[in-house]
Order: structure tokens, then C-alpha cells, then sequence
């Protein structure tokens, strides 16, 4: 015969086991973020910063390029309206 205390504690040991994925599903991204800033050589806030700069100035270029000379190219070929 199935207790109230084994129902409870079966009910007590899958609310672990889900609180042990949901820790999991955090940490991975976490973990490769770290290993992604690790691998750029990034050890301090003001290394951050110029990367992220250097990524939005990039961005930045790319737009100005495509507005400016690619789109424009490829309206004239039909390719874009």
C-alpha cells in the first residue's frame, strides 16, 4: 500500500529533479559565454567595452555599406525592390 509519505516524498524528488534542469538550461549559456569572452582574451571591463564598440562600429559600417552602395546595386539589378 502506497503511503501519504512516499507519494510526498516521490512528489519532493521530481520537484528536484526539475529545479536540477532549470539550473542546468542557466548555466550552460552562461558557461559558453564565459568560454566565448575567454577566447577573445577579454579579462577586463574596459577590454569589453572596446570590443563591444569595435563590434557596434562594425555594424554600423555594414549598414552605411548597404545602404549606400549595396542596396542600390542590387535595386538596379531587379534583385531588391
Amino acid at each position: 500500500m502506497i503511503t501519504v509519505q512516499a507519494i510526498t516524498l516521490h512528489r519532493e524528488a521530481e520537484r528536484m529533479d526539475h529545479q536540477n534542469d532549470v539550473t542546468g538550461e542557466v548555466s550552460a549559456p552562461v558557461f559558453k559565454l564565459v568560454t566565448a569572452w575567454i577566447a577573445v582574451s577579454i579579462t577586463s571591463w574596459a577590454e569589453a567595452a572596446s570590443f563591444l564598440a569595435a563590434i557596434y562600429s562594425a555594424i554600423l559600417i555594414g549598414e552605411w555599406v548597404w545602404k549606400r552602395l549595396l542596396r542600390p546595386w542590387c535595386v538596379r539589378h531587379g534583385w531588391v525592390r
